[in-house]
């Protein structure tokens, strides 16, 4: 009986620590997304409509996927959708581009619309990225990897 509760109350704080994890990813995204400061965020969280807005990226898998590939190359969001040419902040451009096309199967013309950009820099940038990934001295190759086990 005992050791029935310990198991239980061990999985409970489990449980409670992933919750606080995804909150604070959450938050994170919230802040990155809309622009937020964050001392700003307690007061815009009490607005109802701010807190669907929180949720919302997480019910389009197109945006978890870019939020993903921004949290392993280390690139914001709001930066792969901008239009810097740094050639960090490309290559992560080019994966979303790549990984939106090939894993969620989205449209050239859709992912454009994404980006704000010409469907033919999208067929640009995909097919830039898959000639880089194919050689295993690059970094793409490496990313692809990661990217595929999300």
């Amino acid at each position: 009986m005992i050791k029935d509760l310990q198991l239980e109350n061990k999985r409970l704080r489990e449980d409670l620590r992933e919750l606080e994890i995804q909150t604070e990813v959450m938050r994170r995204l919230f802040v990155e997304k809309y622009d937020f400061v964050e001392d700003e965020l307690p007061k815009a969280l009490k607005s109802e409509r701010l807190y669907h807005m929180l949720k919302a990226p997480f019910y389009d898998k197109n945006e978890m996927l870019m939020y993903k590939i921004s949290q392993i190359t280390g690139i914001t969001l709001k930066d792969i959708k901008g239009k810097s040419r740094k050639i960090k902040i490309v290559t992560a451009r080019f994966a979303c581009y790549w990984a939106l096309h090939n894993v969620n199967n989205v449209g050239f013309s859709e992912i454009a619309r994404l980006f704000d950009v010409h469907h033919t820099s999208i067929m640009h940038g995909i097919q830039v990225f898959a000639d880089r990934s194919s050689m295993k001295q690059n970094y793409e190759y490496h990313l692809v990897k990661d990217i595929l086990c999300l």
